[in-house]
């Protein structure tokens, strides 16, 4: 019964399902704005900055997302402020650093701890070209840790994220979430929030372990708004990591965001589950220190 249910979850990413977050045909270049995305977890221990280095000039993405950032990471890669002159940064020894990179300019940013202390995330808003009004969520939540039998601070930070999204929002929730596509707090999330998944219909682009991407699984993810347009969306070449870096570009177009729509709405069940979940997270204390969590 249960590889029934796993095979109903998976079958949506097969490439022959239909796709969810759609391409955009027959637009006028004075509807749009266009944009590009890199994410990549770095890992920390990583010391092939190069390799993140090059990609990023050979594909000069708009916007600049890395994961597992420590001081050396930062260090490494401040020449790239030059190139992009609005950046948060935040890196951190505990494998849980954040740095922020991009061309467009920030208009207004939040770091948020929304369940750790010790674990950021960034809550930030650009202007695009257009004139339109763009919304970051950029995450890394802790794993879950099966042999202590709790998931408390992933699914915490998903449903308070999920909670803090507004209908008609230009929004893009972007990060390695520790977690596959079609896990339950996943398609919960997803539900709750109403934001489209670019992999349904076009495969699973896994990203974890980078040295076996067809055995492994989709950890890192990248979510939007029905006024947002799939234009590319891939995985990088290894960077040294033990994730694989994900290259995307959207095209921002609210007045055509009606040909879009996500598969299913929440249910009173999915409303009730988050608020639960939510209020565990409140109630958490934190990780046991003495326990080694995975990177």
């Amino acid at each position: 019964m249960s590889i029934i249910v796993d095979i109903y979850r998976i079958y949506p990413y097969i490439p022959f399902f239909p796709v969810e977050s759609k391409k955009l045909k027959n637009f006028s270049k004075e509807d749009f704005f266009e944009f590009s995305l890199l994410s990549a977890n770095v890992r920390a221990k990583n010391k092939s900055y190069s390799k993140l280095l090059s990609l990023i000039d050979k594909n000069s993405p708009d916007i600049i997302f890395l994961i597992e950032a420590n001081q050396d990471w930062n260090e490494a890669t401040a020449e790239l402020q030059e190139k992009y002159p609005f950046h948060i940064l935040v890196p951190q020894e505990n494998t849980y650093g954040i740095l922020f990179y991009s061309k467009i300019p920030i208009e207004k940013f939040e770091v948020k701890y929304l369940v750790d202390k010790k674990v950021p995330s960034l809550d930030l808003y650009l202007m695009s070209r257009s004139g339109e009004q763009l919304r970051l969520i950029c995450l890394h939540p802790r794993p879950p840790r099966p042999k202590e039998g709790y998931s408390t601070e992933r699914d915490g930070e998903l449903m308070k994220t999920a909670s803090s999204i507004k209908s008609n929002e230009n929004l893009i929730v972007v990060g390695d979430l520790n977690d596959v596509a079609w896990s339950h707090t996943t398609r919960l999330f997803l539900r709750l929030s109403q934001l489209l998944d670019p992999r349904k219909g076009r495969g699973f682009f896994n990203t974890f372990p980078a040295k076996a991407p067809l055995l492994g699984f989709p950890l890192d993810h990248i979510f939007h708004s029905k006024s947002i347009f799939i234009k590319d969306f891939r995985s990088g070449k290894n960077i040294g990591s033990d994730h694989l870096p994900f290259l995307s570009s959207f095209i921002l177009c609210p007045q055509h965001s009606g040909l879009q729509n996500s598969s299913k709405e929440p249910s009173k069940s999915d409303l009730r589950e988050k608020e639960e979940i939510i209020e565990k997270a409140n109630q958490w204390e934190g990780p046991n220190e003495n326990v080694h969590w995975a990177e």
